[in-house]
């Protein structure tokens, strides 16, 4: 009897970890941003889809892929004093030109955040990567308007559709 419930809620356990992985993976999925999780000796030991779709690699493989195999030598060689301050417990955010797998260029805001046991000791380091491309076009669009506004001896006046002056 007592390993009859012993089985019951060590699948009792199971299934709350399930769904508790379920529920972390919809969420993370859903996310626009890429985040994957690298441990110590750097395997991946997380990924949400839009970092395997940047990659163009799957999940099994991307656990079978080191870090340095992953990004290359060129952008590893980037990232390495990034990762080691991650590793040594300091976050790390920075801008970065990056090109994709595919040779498209991504213009991203990346956040690098240690991750510590509770003694302390870091076991490895959350990865936050999100493309601002889009945000980087539209902020250059506004500089150039702005510096034309200022630079014009002319009067201007902006309205809305019905002629009225905003």
């Amino acid at each position: 009897m007592r390993l009859q419930n012993a089985m019951k809620e060590t699948e009792a356990a199971n299934q709350s970890l399930a769904k508790s992985e379920r529920f972390i993976r919809a969420i993370t999925d859903a996310m626009p941003s890429l985040v994957a999780y690298w441990d110590h000796k750097l395997h991946c030991k997380f990924a949400n889809q839009a970092y395997l779709d940047w990659w163009g690699i799957s999940a099994q493989a991307l656990q079978a892929t080191s870090l340095q195999k992953l990004m290359g030598v060129s952008l590893f060689s980037v990232n390495a004093p990034v990762i080691r301050a991650a590793l040594a417990g300091e976050e790390q955010h920075f801008e970065r030109y990056l090109t994709k797998p595919d040779g498209s260029v991504g213009h991203v805001l990346a956040h690098y955040v240690p991750d510590r046991e509770a003694s302390g000791q870091v076991v490895g380091f959350i990865i936050i990567v999100t493309d601002i491309k889009a945000h980087k076009l539209a902020e250059a669009e506004l500089k150039l308007a702005a510096n034309v506004y200022q630079n014009t001896a002319e009067g201007i006046m902006v309205t809305d559709r019905n002629g009225i002056i905003l």
